[in-house]
């Protein structure tokens, strides 16, 4: 389950007749996609399709937001969690929202989990996107290092062997890694023959053995290192993902090393990563990253 930061934002909602007839309501300023665990754990038990879910009142919502300037109806208190897809893990999240109140009746519920039939919405947007259907399945288009934990705490082995990086098939196409070569300032490892990646699937490249420290998804490839790998600085240092024509793939630098880009991503502290804040857009800076306090290998 990841891996960004999600937010879809919503512009007050006045209009009478729609506040009589559901409790609550918003204009969609912006969808993100996420892929995040925390998430996907407030969610509850796996609840696949199209539908916004409140876990204080098990109640639903119009889905799924397919575009700016499109208005969703429904609901009682935030925060709204919507599960798109469970593998892999999509989640769009209504984290900001002005209320409306109202004494009109609160959207569905889903008794037993099955399906419920959606009406549809009698409040068209009034101000039509001109380009009102991006792709959900938008992608970031190639490999990428999508997150690097090289300050192991206590908790997760603390030393050097139990430093990873995790690789992501942004591509839509399976992946053949085949020789390709994984290196750190002081490291470097060559990917096995025969070595492939999924779409929409992640690989954990590590030095030791950190599945019995780590929650790795069985459907998440593992590849293990000699015990030296990645051999991070904790200062400051890189990763690069090379092809095996030796043509740089992606890169990403920390701290004091600016190999990758410049400026580089901030130093964290004992026990975080560095993480791909979306999956969904590459920039090749620093602005990509960011620190995460909950470090998701494989996911």
């Amino acid at each position: 389950m990841r891996k960004t930061l999600s937010a879809i934002t919503f512009s007050i909602l006045l209009a009478p007749s729609l506040v009589l007839a559901y409790p609550f309501g918003g204009q969609i300023g912006q969808i993100i996609f996420c892929y995040n665990n925390a998430i996907y754990t407030a969610v509850g038990p796996p609840r696949g399709g199209p539908f916004i879910w409140t876990p204080s009142t098990k109640t639903y919502q119009f889905g799924p937001p397919t575009h700016t300037g499109q208005w969703l109806l429904g609901l009682a208190a935030p925060p709204y969690y919507c599960l798109v897809s469970r593998e892999p893990i999509i989640v769009w999240s209504g984290i900001l929202m002005t209320m409306v109140g109202s004494s009109g009746p609160a959207a569905p519920g889903r008794p037993g989990g099955g399906p419920i039939t959606i009406p549809p919405n009698p409040f068209p947007n009034p101000n039509p996107n001109p380009n009102p259907n991006p792709n959900p399945n938008q992608s970031i288009g190639h490999v990428v290092v999508s997150e690097v934990y090289y300050q192991a705490d206590s908790a997760h082995g603390s030393d050097k062997d139990h430093e990873w990086i995790e690789l992501y098939n942004g591509a839509a196409t399976t992946a053949d890694l085949s020789h390709w070569s994984v290196k750190s300032a002081q490291t470097s490892q060559t990917l096995p023959n025969g070595t492939t990646l999924a779409p929409a699937s992640y690989m954990v490249l590590a030095g030791a053995d950190i599945r019995s420290i780590w929650t790795i998804p069985s459907g998440a490839k593992f590849l293990l290192f000699p015990s030296a790998f990645p051999g991070f600085a904790a200062a400051g240092d890189h990763v690069y993902l090379e092809n095996n024509s030796g043509v740089r793939i992606d890169a990403v630098s920390y701290g004091s090393d600016t190999g990758a880009f410049s400026p580089s991503v901030s130093q964290v502290t004992l026990g975080h990563a560095i993480i791909r804040k979306t999956l969904s857009t590459d920039t090749d800076s620093s602005s990509d990253w960011t620190d995460t306090s909950a470090p998701t290998p494989g996911r």
